[in-house]
């Protein structure tokens, strides 16, 4: 009996060691994949998390960095499959919940199936239900009730993340988009000077600023936040766009609207040029 207990115990302590030399692999792995992922390789951070899987694939550390890469990579089916098991092993994985209701917001502006939106939403109701001070989540949220048109809803979400981030640019810039969007451009524009105070360098929140004071007729203030949105990087072509479009639409005394739209067309995007065809055939 003595020597059954003997052995028994040796069994036992190799196990132990056995599990925790694959701990330790497991953690250099993701350490290592990790590295990558801070340099925007994610094709060797996804070696990386494929080799730690092997030590143990039911891992949720390994399984998220294996969905969070493959949605960095726009591999969006990819990263739900991972996401899927990782919350699967782990249901409380708030973070797992939110990157996963992302990935299906982005699911749903590649292919425009509404059914995407509502299982977003699954998504990140189950994020904040594990962590209710997670702002992202909340902003997230806020993203999709957009996308949907519920504004009020949209808006809920917005000054829920401000209250827990009150410091956080974007959430008050995207409270000023969603005004814009309902007509209201006078607080619409309180939002967007709110997020100019924080980050005075945000230049999408000048851009939009500019364009409220367009359809206000407000030639100058547009064109004062167009010019302070150039100044701050005279590379976001979408402000070229901004100055070109939207004050053509009411203000054709301009000089330097040809210049901003031939400057906008010289550095854009394809996605840029594509819309000016589309505009020129309207």
């Amino acid at each position: 009996m003595k020597y059954i207990c003997i052995i028994l115990l040796s069994i036992m302590c190799i196990n132990s060691y056995s599990q925790s030399k694959s701990t330790e692999e497991i953690e250099t792995l993701l350490d290592k994949g990790d590295a990558y992922i801070e340099q925007s390789d994610y094709r060797n951070a996804l070696l990386c998390y494929e080799q730690a899987l092997e030590f143990d694939d039911h891992n949720s550390s390994t399984l998220l960095c294996m969905g969070f890469t493959h949605f960095k990579l726009r591999e969006f089916e990819q990263a739900i499959v991972y996401l899927r098991q990782c919350v699967f092993f782990d249901k409380n994985y708030s973070y797992a919940w939110s990157i996963m209701g992302c990935t299906y917001g982005c699911l749903y502006t590649k292919k425009g199936n509404g059914k995407y939106l509502d299982t977003a939403l699954f998504c990140f109701r189950r994020a904040i239900d594990i962590e209710p001070n997670d702002a992202d989540s909340w902003y997230r949220m806020g993203n999709v009730y957009f996308d949907k048109g519920n504004h009020a809803e949209s808006i809920r979400c917005y000054e829920k993340a401000i209250v827990i981030e009150p410091n956080n640019a974007d959430f008050h810039e995207q409270l000023g988009i969603v005004y814009a969007d309902k007509k209201d451009y006078a607080q619409a524009k309180l939002w967007f000077q709110k997020s100019i105070s924080l980050n005075s360098n945000n230049v999408t929140a000048w851009c939009e600023m500019a364009v409220c004071h367009v359809l206000q007729n407000n030639k100058t203030g547009a064109i004062q936040c167009f010019k302070k949105a150039l100044d701050i990087d005279v590379s976001k072509y979408m402000a070229w766009y901004f100055v070109q479009i939207e004050l053509n639409k009411k203000y054709k005394d301009i000089p330097e609207i040809e210049q901003c739209f031939n400057k906008a067309l010289e550095i854009g995007t394809e996605e840029l040029k594509k819309k000016n065809e589309e505009i020129k055939k309207q």
